[in-house]
């Protein structure tokens, strides 16, 4: 399928397109957004958060934000690093935050119809976590997003669980859907494994699971995911949930770290 332009895309046409065959969830693929003039790649937290928001919004409960990652150095950058140690953690801190946050908010009458009217892009950029969607006062769900498109026997889930940044919801579309807490996938996983010395995998920790051991955090619709974060969001789970505020301090000094390493790289973002 031909990429298309978020801009382009008729805002008619669903993002979450139901069930495949096999039961997994559907999101619409080949999408792309325009960052400083260059198209690129739909990143796949802001492709769920569309996604799952236009459930929210069918049912009137809920917004799903995405948190928008910055674009990692290139091998050839890294090799000429001189502190590679530094510029590793520097960019494995990024696995830390979350990918995407829950919040309960209800949807009247008049938001659903104006979010019907929307574009595709001035959707995503309300649901950008830095756009201003969302209160530093605000409480959300940090969440933890493992995305993929296509069936996987096993998938990986961060070895990081900073509890002063919340991140203890897990939601993994394989692409069937399995949300549940950190603690609940960790106790099924295989031993942590970490390893350093390499652009791809330096400082990095992680847990590999099989879907099969976690059954029971699995959900079957699109509308099971976001009533499952529903119900975690008001579970009271200590850390649980934080101020949104939080979640961008924490972005922030992160980007900092990155500028220390490789100055040109602190701006450069996916989604912006």
């Amino acid at each position: 399928m031909t990429p298309t332009s978020i801009n382009s895309l008729p805002h008619t046409e669903a993002i979450f397109q139901g069930l495949n065959e096999h039961g997994g969830l559907q999101f619409r693929q080949h999408i792309h957004v325009h960052v400083n003039s260059e198209a690129r790649a739909l990143p796949s937290n802001a492709l769920v958060a569309l996604g799952l928001t236009e459930i929210c919004c069918g049912i009137g409960r809920g917004k799903v934000f995405f948190i928008p990652m910055p674009m990692t150095l290139s091998r050839e950058r890294f090799l000429k690093t001189p502190n590679k140690t530094e510029a590793a953690r520097a960019i494995w801190g990024f696995h830390r935050m979350p990918r995407l946050v829950y919040v309960p908010l209800n949807w009247g009458p008049r938001e659903q119809c104006q979010w019907a009217d929307m574009t595709h892009d001035d959707r995503y950029q309300l649901l950008n976590g830095r756009a201003g969607g969302l209160q530093k006062e605000d409480m959300c769900m940090p969440i933890d997003l493992i995305y993929h498109a296509d069936e996987h026997e096993t998938f990986t889930i961060n070895g990081y669980v900073d509890e002063n940044a919340g991140c203890k919801a897990t939601l993994a579309i394989l692409p069937n859907a399995f949300v549940g807490w950190h603690s609940q996938f960790q106790n099924e996983a295989g031993p942590l494994q970490m390893a350093g010395g390499s652009m791809d995998d330096a400082g990095g920790a992680w847990y590999t699971v099989e879907p099969r051991k976690v059954k029971h955090c699995s959900v079957e619709t699109g509308e099971d995911v976001v009533k499952a974060l529903r119900r975690m969001y008001f579970a009271q789970e200590p850390r649980s949930l934080v101020k949104f505020g939080e979640v961008v301090e924490g972005l922030i000094r992160l980007h900092e770290n990155l500028a220390c390493v490789e100055g040109s790289t602190r701006d450069r973002l996916i989604a912006k």
